[in-house]
């Protein structure tokens, strides 16, 4: 429904390039790719693009990178897509990061997050065992997403949807994933170890060593065009 909607908005047809920053197992990606989009999927997890890589026939490229290190010259990603997604990722939560999201597109760019509470386990639990300042650093978002927006001349279409899920996602990937988010605005004097991480999740993991994330709340979806410089 989402892919249909972007479409239908975008006007985007198959052979148009899509890149989809912080992909995770490809939810977006995959489906695009195989409706004939050239599809490039980054994300800093291993574990998830290898996922994307099992996808058999017309799966999209995949790119290990950290969004926020990004260069788009090195990578000749400057203005190089169609369409540039940044769904549910906290990859762009930094000016930089949202920048070269913009930056990367030709004509459009396409950016979901949550809006307001929600509700995401175990992550949620995780911040208050540890202690950390991303549970109001995600809410806070979308007022800074759309001020920096309007500051730098750029005028998204804003729409809100209230949305529910759950997916299973490899334990070890989980850990390496929130061990990076939950020392984001920590010192160094306080990083979190992995290993405490995951032992924080052992009793979540299931027997094949997948674990089952809940997610509930509102949503705010940006979409704009890039306008020529």
């Amino acid at each position: 429904q989402l892919i249909a909607s972007l479409l239908d908005r975008t006007g985007l047809t198959a052979g148009a390039t899509i890149l989809d920053i912080g992909c995770g197992p490809g939810n977006l990606a995959v489906p695009l790719a195989q409706q004939g989009f050239l599809v490039t999927a980054c994300d800093i997890s291993k574990g998830m693009l290898a996922r994307i890589d099992s996808a058999g026939d017309n799966a999209p490229v995949t790119k290990e990178l950290d969004w926020l290190n990004v260069d788009l010259e090195v990578q000749k990603w400057h203005r190089a897509f169609d369409l540039v997604i940044a769904h549910m990722t906290p990859a762009i939560q930094h000016p930089k990061a949202l920048l070269n999201a913009h930056r990367a597109s030709r004509q459009w760019v396409f950016v979901a997050s949550w809006f307001g509470p929600r509700y995401n386990e175990p992550w949620d639990s995780l911040c208050k065992n540890f202690g950390s300042s991303e549970l109001q650093r995600q809410k806070q978002f979308f007022y800074f997403a759309l001020n920096y927006l309007f500051y730098s001349g750029i005028y998204p279409d804003v729409s809100y949807r209230r949305h529910s899920w759950e997916k299973e996602v490899p334990g070890d990937d989980l850990a390496t994933e929130y061990t990076r988010r939950i020392n984001l605005d920590k010192p160094s004097t306080e990083q979190v170890n992995r290993d405490a991480v995951a032992d924080f999740l052992a009793a979540r993991t299931s027997v094949d060593g997948l674990i089952t994330t809940t997610h509930r709340g509102q949503i705010e979806q940006m979409l704009w065009q890039v306008q020529e410089e």
